[in-house]
């Protein structure tokens, strides 16, 4: 019956043998015992390095292959963050919109790509002002946007949050409306 091993486990006992056998070709075993280890232990030596070999190149392939997933991840991320920030833009900058509108829709913009870009959280980003929040909400209103595309799109309250979504964009407009932005 032969012992299926894990090919490193099949390594590292390779290596135990090269070590016993080089230490007992040291010991006072004559000379047919002496050579007998040399050549046992050599033997060993050049199985372990073909053996290892193959597991090294295994081993970077594996790691390489993770590698690029990753970077591919990252790329449809950036790709679908720059394809979003597109659309945005097109809703965003309407012919009627002021230049002071239009920056502050350009500053919004930005916060909603970083916050695309960090992992997502249940709350809205810090970073974004309510002002610029305010401001874009309202340019979405303007340009036909529903309640339920904001709350989805925008705030990321869709589903099971839908109910504290609208909460949020209620209280957006009320402060928005107190301030006179």
């Amino acid at each position: 019956m032969a012992i299926a091993l894990n090919p490193w486990t099949r390594c590292y006992v390779l290596a135990i043998c090269c070590v016993a056998l080089w230490l007992a070709a040291i010991a006072p075993t004559g000379k047919i015992g002496k050579g007998l280890f040399l050549i046992l232990g050599l033997a060993s030596s050049i199985q372990l390095i073909q053996e290892s070999q193959a597991l090294i190149f295994e081993e970077a392939m594996q790691r390489a292959t993770e590698a690029m997933h990753q970077e591919l991840a990252q790329s449809g991320l950036v790709l679908e963050t720059y394809q979003q920030e597109q659309e945005m833009q097109k809703l965003y900058l309407g012919d009627t919109s002021t230049p002071e509108v239009k920056q502050e829709l350009m500053q919004s913009l930005e916060a909603l790509y970083k916050e695309n870009v960090a992992t997502a959280t249940d709350q809205t980003s810090t970073s974004l002002s309510e002002k610029s929040l305010y401001l874009a909400v309202v340019e979405l209103l303007g340009l036909g946007a529903s309640n339920t595309f904001i709350i989805e799109k925008v705030l990321r309250r869709g589903g099971r949050n839908f109910d504290e979504g609208q909460q949020m964009l209620d209280e957006l407009l009320r402060k928005g409306r107190e301030n006179e932005w």
